[in-house]
Order: C-alpha cells, then structure tokens, then sequence
C-alpha cells in the first residue's frame, strides 16, 4: 500500500503540472517499469493502486507494468550473471553467492494523460 501511496503522489504531482485549464487531468496509463528482483508482486499493485486511486486524477488508469530482468555480481567467479530470483544460483560456477546489481528497481516511465 505504501508503494502505491508513493506511486500515486507523483502521479498526481505530474498531473498537476500538465493541467490546462481547472478542471485538471485524466491519467489514463501508467507505464511502470519493476525489476524481478524487487519482490513487488503485480496482482497485489493493481489492487492496491485501483483502491488508493479512487475518486483522484488516477481513478480507473491502466497499469502496463514491463518486467525488467534481474542481474547478479557472483563473488566466487566474478562475473555478472542473470537471475530470476535472489535464491537464483550461478550459471558459471554454480555458488550460491550472488549480490544483486540490477532488476530490483521500479521506476514510473511514462503516463498517458487527457
């Protein structure tokens, strides 16, 4: 809920900024951008988006959500590898001890707005 909270803020502050005239804006898409290493689970942001949303600019927008890919640094064999999970082992060397460096992410890339 929290996420979405924060989601919605600058969603509005965005809105906001583009408003022409007093009526204000529609937000009719999101595009978000979340890494599969972020532990953000979809289903539950669109709910919790679609409930905080109500009655504000965001009310009935889409989310089109890309999942980014996760990335690893393996501080056995020094290499960076791909993951799909923080359990994920190495696919060189087989250690299972992995930092992530990327896909923990989730960024706002765009929105459509009327």
């Amino acid at each position: 809920m929290t996420i979405c909270r924060t989601l919605l803020e600058r969603v509005e502050s965005h809105a906001n900024a583009v408003a022409t005239n007093a009526d204000g804006v529609r937000v009719r898409r999101l595009c978000l951008e979340i890494g599969c290493l972020a532990n953000i689970e979809i289903g539950a942001l669109d709910f919790c988006f679609r409930a905080i949303a109500r009655g504000t600019c965001a009310e009935g927008a889409v989310l089109q959500i890309r999942r980014a890919p996760g990335l690893a640094w393996c501080t056995e064999c020094a290499t960076e590898v791909p993951v799909q999970s923080h359990l994920d082992e190495c696919r060189h060397c087989g250690s299972g001890m992995l930092v992530p460096c990327g896909g923990d992410q989730m960024r706002l890339e765009g929105m459509e707005v009327f």
